[in-house]
């Protein structure tokens, strides 16, 4: 693909699609068996290459932010969940259900959330990854700021500790939407002293050791890390994922294999493994055999117009203020 911002926001986001659907057969499972393909996820009534819920609340987010040209409306959020609710979401956690049962007592999405340390599931990351994409490609001042990564996550997870793992998940984005390696990024974050805290770069000091050990598979090196449904076992396993291997076919699948909470690891996985190597870099037997990948292709390729769009409209703006700036 020529234009390579495109294929790195359409590789998220397929990617994640991909991921999900390689996790969900073993999410949890008491004897998982190892995935190398897309399997039926019986528990979940789902078949091969189908997603779960992570899926939809990417598409959820997506859908906003292209109806609101990028910006951010936690009303229009809020009422898209109630919908999902209301429409048999293919599963919900506790967590989710809870605030969106808030939402629907009309609390206000700023208060919907839950905040509490047994509510740190990962699934508003699903939300928030679209913003994260759309601000990486977009003029320094409409960049994400911590402030609204913090309102999108908190409509369901508005605990500390989630906010803190979409900052790192957005820093990731960030940085490699602009063609920097996971690794790169990895060790900008290790070296820096301002960003999260020691204890959180200690962390990711040691995924990035595990990574570099070749001795170590990778099975092993997740459970060390952290295989729960913990959002900061998921994100961290899921960056020693895209870290340990060296193409998209192999992180996603170390990362679905870590079993636990498989198809969120392997979703986020596959978001940063495909901003990392590209839509064009992904299995074309995976992309053919993919529940909806046309329409999120399509998705993609409406969010990256959103991104022209916001960029013409802020060039246009400094070309005035050039022309102000000259006549006087």
């Amino acid at each position: 693909m020529k234009n390579k911002e495109l294929d790195r926001l359409m590789g998220s986001v397929v990617g994640f699609l991909i991921g999900d659907a390689l996790g969900a057969p073993v999410e949890f499972a008491k004897i998982p068996k190892p995935v190398t393909d897309f399997e039926p996820a019986y528990r979940k009534g789902l078949k091969a290459g189908q997603y779960t819920d992570d899926t939809q609340h990417l598409i959820i987010s997506l859908d906003s932010l292209i109806e609101n040209q990028g910006a951010i409306d936690l009303d229009n959020i809020g009422k898209r969940l109630i919908q999902w609710y209301s429409a048999n979401p293919r599963s919900i956690g506790r967590t989710t259900e809870q605030a969106i049962q808030n939402l629907k007592k009309r609390v206000p999405p700023e208060k919907s959330g839950i905040d509490h340390q047994n509510a740190c599931g990962s699934l508003a990351l699903a939300r928030l990854i679209p913003y994260c994409l759309y601000s990486a490609l977009v003029p320094y001042e409409v960049k994400l700021t911590s402030g609204n990564e913090k309102r999108i996550l908190g409509v369901t997870h508005a605990h500390k500790d989630v906010a803190r793992m979409g900052s790192l998940v957005n820093y990731y984005i960030q940085e490699m939407a602009q063609g920097k390696s996971s690794e790169a990024v990895t060790f900008q974050i290790v070296d820096e002293d301002n960003f999260l805290n020691k204890k959180y770069r200690k962390k990711l000091e040691q995924v990035l050791d595990l990574s570099q050990n070749r001795s170590i598979d990778p099975t092993s090196a997740i459970e060390t890390i952290g295989d729960s449904g913990f959002v900061e076992d998921i994100v961290y396993s899921a960056i020693y994922s895209v870290l340990r291997a060296n193409n998209f076919r192999n992180s996603v699948l170390f990362a679905a294999n870590g079993f636990g909470d498989a198809d969120s690891r392997a979703a986020i996985t596959g978001s940063l493994a495909g901003l990392q190597y590209g839509y064009s870099q992904i299995p074309e037997q995976w992309k053919s055999q993919l529940e909806d990948h046309e329409l999120l292709k399509e998705k993609a390729k409406k969010l990256f117009d959103v991104v022209n769009s916001t960029r013409s409209r802020f060039s246009y703006s400094q070309k005035i203020i050039n022309q102000i700036i000259n006549d006087n």
